[in-house]
């Protein structure tokens, strides 16, 4: 590891210290704990359940626990928008519940995530439950079609790997701008990095890669505008 590597793993961990986020030896007995309940309790809701749990001190492999079937991850998987949610909120919310998502094969999922803190209040990882409710959408979108509901907006997927969970995220900022992120000026790329550092998104690692692809421009500009980003966060 070069100097430069060990500088920005030394901030990491400070952001995380400073955000709440427990490190890996906080962790150990409530993941397993929560990993032991989730293996439990998921035969008795049946195959329309998952249970997953996250380690929020490794967010590229943040999978550690996964009973069930339902959105075709497994141990190893990166954290989903959703738990990224959970580490963003400022108001340190106990559980985010009843979000409305969905599969690669287009089943409709029922989640609530809640949130797995140590004896000083600091964030560990998530309890997810995941519910098939496709059979009950499906039933709902008929009555809605007859009624002539409003459509609405398309829920995001569960990501598999890295660039996955990239993309989605990606894909959310371009939903803000309403605009592609090739070929931004520089003050909409500033506000796209700064909303993904909001978000811890350049805490996982190769994340600078993968986004300067997606943006056409070179990494130098990734990590100058992050700078630019975190010099104004420590100024506020």
């Amino acid at each position: 590891m070069n100097r430069t590597q060990r500088a920005m793993t030394k901030k990491i961990k400070t952001m995380a210290r400073n955000k709440g986020i427990a490190g890996a030896a906080d962790t150990e007995g409530i993941i397993e704990t929560a990993s032991a309940i989730a293996k439990a309790i998921q035969p008795s809701l049946g195959a329309m359940c998952e249970i997953v749990v996250h380690d929020f001190s490794d967010l590229d492999r943040s999978v550690v626990a996964y009973e069930g079937n339902l959105t075709g991850r497994g141990v190893g998987s990166p954290v989903t928008p959703l738990s990224l949610e959970l580490i963003n909120a400022e108001e340190r919310p106990s559980a985010i519940s009843d979000r409305m998502l969905s599969t690669s094969d287009g089943r409709i999922i029922k989640s609530t995530v809640v949130a797995l803190r140590n004896e000083h209040g600091h964030l560990v990882g998530s309890f997810c439950l995941n519910l098939d409710v496709s059979n009950l959408k499906h039933a709902l979108n008929l009555l809605e079609d007859l009624a002539g509901a409003p459509e609405q907006s398309k829920p995001y997927t569960f990501p598999e790997n890295l660039p996955q969970l990239l993309d989605t995220v990606l894909d959310q900022e371009e939903r803000k701008l309403g605009r592609s992120l090739v070929n931004l000026d520089a003050k909409q790329r500033l506000t796209v990095i700064e909303s993904l550092e909001q978000h811890r998104i350049f805490e996982i690692r190769n994340s600078v890669n993968l986004i300067a692809e997606r943006f056409s421009v070179s990494r130098a500009t990734i990590y100058t505008d992050l700078e630019k980003v975190r010099k104004k966060s420590n100024a506020a």
